[in-house]
């Protein structure tokens, strides 16, 4: 099935200009001022035409916790605002730290409206089932406590996480992030720290294979507010 989004405005050379786009088989085959016909048309007149974004953290709090949300009304949540794909954090009930709870999770999310993915879980002694998970985003690591119990203190066990993840994605707060970031440097890992609320945070994670997300009221709010 073919696709037409006609007359919308796109970000090019810096510029909004007005484009269609037409998509084939679920690809953009053309970025054309041309007129072109389609199974479908969308006339996207007036509009700013940009790809779907991808959330990377993501709380679909399924399983356990749905009476907050579920991989159906957070997908369409997501979909409302423009996210086509989102990356789920492992601290459900219960937390998402072996494969066989990874396997449960992925048959729940089948509801997704969206495309999905998944961060892995870590324990003080999952050593082996994070050896052996495959096609998640990263194994997260708590360096303090959120919701769900899966805080790791022991120096030990954090520098054997980093060693046999592929990229970890960490959640530490003050100076936690300062010692997360050390062990990733000996580690020789990429990290991506979750939900910096600081310039001293930022500062301690100025590094080459750090990647830093935050969160819009942290951009916006001080401690004043």
């Amino acid at each position: 099935m073919s696709l037409l989004i006609k007359n919308g405005k796109i970000y090019q050379n810096g510029n909004l200009v007005s484009k269609n786009i037409f998509v084939d088989k679920g690809k953009i085959r053309k970025i054309t001022s041309q007129e072109l016909k389609a199974d479908k048309v969308i006339d996207a007149k007036d509009k700013v035409v940009i790809p779907g974004l991808i959330d990377s953290h993501v709380h679909m709090r399924e399983p356990g916790l749905t009476q907050k949300e579920d991989f159906l009304t957070g997908s369409h949540a997501a979909a409302a605002g423009g996210i086509t794909t989102f990356l789920d954090m492992p601290n459900t009930k219960p937390p998402t730290v072996d494969l066989q709870r990874l396997d449960e999770k992925r048959k729940l999310a089948r509801k997704s409206v969206v495309n999905y993915g998944f961060h892995f879980g870590s324990t003080k002694d999952n050593i082996s089932e994070i050896k052996q998970v495959k096609n998640v985003a990263s194994v997260k690591i708590y360096f303090d406590y959120t919701t769900g119990d899966l805080k790791i203190a022991d120096r030990k066990v954090l520098k054997k996480i980093f060693s046999n993840a592929k990229i970890v994605c960490v959640h530490a707060e003050d100076k936690n992030v300062f010692n997360a970031v050390n062990i990733a440097k000996d580690a020789k890992k990429k990290m991506y720290l979750c939900h910096v609320s600081s310039k001293e945070e930022l500062d301690y994670a100025d590094h080459d294979d750090v990647y830093v997300e935050v969160c819009p009221h942290h951009l916006f709010l001080t401690t004043d507010n």
